[in-house]
């Protein structure tokens, strides 16, 4: 089943496709005003410029615990309590959905694909995660609306199924937090008690232009460091096939 979930295509729908192509479009316009201006001006500074930009903001993030998912600090805890988290997923066999019947508790398998784990330090990427959305503090038992689209902007189809659980039935596992989105993961596998939807509403159905903008700009300014993280989620996986 796990591998399954692997080969799950993280861009897909109408929506998806669009949303995907604006990004791609808005980002190679940064790039290209950036090769304009080395072209016009004096390209030397330019891009000694655009360096040192990227570099002090991404050692920004790094020395702030702002860029790398890490493990929660004690001190992060105390924001949670009363929080639900949400999570997405495609895949629970008939054991899970026998078991949650039975049970009231669900039982989640960690991703432990290290490309996806992009943002992790490269001891973390072949761990086993379970990525939880954090309640939206108006929206009752639904994601943050920027949590979300960083997860699924690419995906107009939903999801078959959205588990909601408490925060305070995770915390007997490691938790790791991603800063950029305060979203929490549980380290390995995860049996907690929880509610299973079936029908729930999907955020993705249509265009997110304002999003993408903000987007695509940090990704311009993160470009290389995001590169590199991916290359090196990619070398992971593959060693795991030999």
């Amino acid at each position: 089943m796990r591998k399954k979930e692997k080969r799950m295509k993280k861009v897909n729908g109408l929506f998806g496709h669009i949303n995907l192509i604006i990004r791609n479009i808005i980002l190679s316009f940064y790039f290209s005003l950036l090769i304009v201006a080395m072209i016009l001006l004096n390209p030397f500074f330019v891009l000694v410029t655009f360096i040192i930009i990227f570099l002090l903001y991404y050692n920004y993030l790094k020395y702030t615990d702002k860029f790398h998912i890490r493990p929660i600090k004690y001190e992060e805890l105390k924001t949670y309590y009363g929080k639900k988290l949400i999570h997405y997923t495609n895949y629970l066999d008939d054991d899970a959905i026998n078991n949650y019947h039975l049970t009231g508790n669900i039982r989640l398998i960690g991703n432990g694909n290290a490309k996806a784990n992009y943002r992790m330090k490269c001891k973390d990427k072949s761990k086993k995660f379970v990525w939880f959305h954090v309640e939206d503090s108006i929206n009752k038992n639904e994601p943050e609306l920027e949590s979300f689209l960083q997860s699924h902007l690419f995906e107009s189809n939903p999801r078959k199924y959205k588990i909601v659980v408490n925060f305070e039935d995770v915390l007997d596992f490691p938790l790791f937090i991603n800063p950029v989105n305060g979203n929490i993961l549980v380290y390995g596998d995860a049996n907690v008690p929880g509610i299973l939807y079936k029908e729930f509403v999907w955020y993705t159905k249509r265009l997110y232009i304002k999003y993408i903008l903000k987007y695509s700009f940090i990704i311009f300014l993160l470009y290389f460091p995001l590169k590199y993280h991916d290359f090196i989620g990619t070398m992971i996986n593959k060693r795991r096939k030999r």
